[in-house]
């Protein structure tokens, strides 16, 4: 179980997830350390329990890959984002035999869930990207920066 608690040099606000982290390459991520959010965040709200979570910054897609070409399943994760209105994460993940590609439904402020389960598909590679519908496109600029937020990370490695 990936739950940050342990990134070494962590600071006491944010600071980069680093490479080879959990032997895995963690893309436009970033740690945040929980207790230094405002007491009305979205983390305190919904992470209160754990000191650290990772999130995308500034709305962008985040990425986890292996650097030596093994393959992992996620097993469960706890997911969470701060747009305010209705939308979605679109988790893919490839490998040249297998493909993982859902969608997690959110029903906005600030929502979030325990995450799927994936332990079928192995995978080199796994991207997490917000979306909105299109009856909700007119309010897209809400979610221009969504959060895309994990913790408690299970993964299974297949070397």
């Amino acid at each position: 179980m990936i739950t940050f608690e342990d990134i070494p040099n962590a600071m006491n606000t944010t600071g980069p997830v680093p490479n080879l982290y959990k032997s895995l390459i963690w893309t436009n991520v970033e740690y945040v350390y929980v207790p230094t959010t405002k007491s009305d965040s979205f983390y305190r709200k919904f992470f209160n329990e754990t000191s650290y979570v990772i999130r995308t910054p500034y709305g962008s897609s985040m990425e986890i890959s292996t650097n030596d070409g093994a393959f992992f399943s996620l097993i469960k994760f706890r997911l969470g984002s701060s747009c305010s209105i209705p939308h979605h994460i679109k988790v893919t993940g490839n490998r040249s035999s297998s493909t993982l590609d859902g969608s997690i439904s959110f029903p906005g402020a600030g929502a979030f869930i325990d995450g799927i389960d994936s332990t079928n598909v192995n995978v080199s590679l796994i991207n997490f990207e917000t979306y909105i519908d299109a009856a909700y496109a007119q309010y897209a600029g809400n979610c221009a920066e969504t959060e895309i937020i994990l913790d408690d990370i299970c993964v299974k490695f297949y070397r």
